[in-house]
């Protein structure tokens, strides 16, 4: 037998392998002879003195896996490694992938369900899974008490799991979705209204519109189109368009005037504009207006 330090601690070399009942005696002699407790790591055994380092890392590590859980006060390095095999890893990864889908109302190719685990380690894993969506659910600000319970319920008894956690994130898709559409329909809106409001501006632009209602000019551009089939540009035109022909009708403005007060700088180009909305020049429909009254 012989001792050596390594990082601190004193490692005891034994020929042969140490039974638990001599690590017991060992660990119980130093509490009665000195007054205080020790925590023994055993590392494997080896035919030769040649692997000391990686013997006396074994030997490190299943002290530290002692200090950890603090309840035993000696363990064998195998013994440590077992338990590493057994412990369960919660997938992560998977997790974030998953909720990643549905904060962006894509519905995940498939659900996280554990492999080969235990029946309690699977109930762990898949409860954990759940409460990240109750989570997620908590934030988005949607409503999944029903399909919590009974996915609660399905994970208690491991039947049909994977349909009750897909009812669930559909709901929560689902409820996205409708979110996202109220969201981009009050954005439309507000961009509308402020294109009625400053139709007259000059220096109007997509992207001056845009800053109004605090977005990008691409995502404004994006979401307008799919819900007005009008783009910002298009929009401001015809509602510039559909004023001029009021003060054609009911002012006496000539057409320069007109084309200043609706937002355009360039009479000639108001003109062109005006011809090709309405299949009139200004003044044929100023004109035309007249005889209508009369």
């Amino acid at each position: 037998m012989g001792a050596l330090f390594y990082n601190g601690m004193e490692m005891v070399i034994c020929k042969g392998r140490i039974s638990r009942d001599y690590v017991e005696i060992l660990n119980e002699s130093v509490k009665h002879n000195f007054g205080y407790s020790i925590s023994i790591g055993v590392s494997t055994a080896q035919k030769d003195a040649t692997n000391l380092r990686n013997l006396a890392r074994e030997a490190m590590d299943a002290v530290q896996s002692i200090h950890e859980e603090d309840v035993i006060s000696y363990i064998y390095y195998r013994d440590i490694e077992n338990k590493k095999k057994e412990r369960v890893e919660y997938p992560y990864e998977e997790e974030r992938r998953i909720l990643h889908e549905i904060r962006f109302q894509r519905l995940p190719d498939r659900n996280l369900l554990p492999p080969r685990y235990s029946v309690e380690k699977s109930k762990m894993l898949l409860l954990q899974f759940l409460l990240a969506l109750v989570r997620m659910a908590d934030e988005l600000e949607i409503d999944v008490a029903t399909e919590f319970g009974k996915a609660e319920a399905s994970i208690e008894s491991l039947q049909k799991v994977e349909e009750a956690l897909e009812r669930m994130i559909t709901r929560m898709v689902s409820e996205k979705e409708k979110m996202s559409r109220r969201y981009t329909e009050i954005l439309v809106q507000s961009a509308r209204n402020y294109i009625q409001e400053h139709f007259a501006d000059e220096e109007l632009s997509a992207g001056k519109i845009a800053e109004a209602v605090g977005v990008t000019p691409n995502y404004l551009s994006r979401i307008f189109k799919s819900i007005t089939g009008d783009t910002c540009v298009s929009f401001l035109g015809k509602v510039r368009l559909d004023e001029a022909k009021k003060l054609l009708r009911d002012s006496s403005f000539k057409s320069y005037e007109v084309a200043e007060a609706v937002g355009y700088k360039n009479p000639n180009y108001f003109g062109a504009m005006f011809k090709r909305y309405t299949g009139y020049t200004p003044k044929e429909y100023r004109e035309a207006s007249y005889e209508d009254k009369n």
